[in-house]
């Protein structure tokens, strides 16, 4: 795998998480439907730092993964292969099965509540689209 190319992946994964993840998160913050709070300061659980700092770390490995897998993922063009791992990867894997495992701040699965479950699907859903398009200008442009 071309080094190039992996670095690209995580620079699309940390800037798709400090726009398109956390703007989707506003919005659903400020209509009172989800409550993290987007673009937070305060300090991560594990680390210590920003919170949106290690979002934007989390975001940059995420993007690392896809792309080592994306030849591998249905989908028409990068976009919507996007889509599809930012459902499968950081949402039903990462957000609703490990980081309560790991973490134990909540039940896997959010106790299967709607509006968490939903807000969860459309912020990481978004993300991978964000994902996957930025990945593919990087790619187009620089390699």
């Amino acid at each position: 795998m071309d080094l190039k190319k992996l670095a690209f992946g995580f620079i699309a994964g940390a800037i798709a998480v400090v726009t398109v993840h956390e703007i989707i998160d506003y919005v659903l913050y400020a209509a009172g439907i989800f409550p993290r709070v987007p673009w937070s300061s305060a300090p991560a659980a594990v680390t210590g730092v920003p919170q949106f700092v290690s979002d934007a770390f989390w975001g940059g490995l995420w993007g690392i993964l896809f792309v080592l897998l994306s030849d591998k993922i249905p989908g028409g063009n990068l976009t919507v292969k996007g889509l599809i791992f930012g459902i499968v990867g950081p949402a039903i894997l990462g957000v609703f099965i490990l980081v309560p495992l790991i973490t134990g701040r909540f039940p896997p699965f959010f106790d299967f509540d709607p509006k968490m479950l939903l807000s969860v699907l459309l912020i990481l859903a978004g993300f991978g689209a964000g994902l996957g398009w930025l990945y593919s200008v990087l790619e187009e442009r620089f390699a």
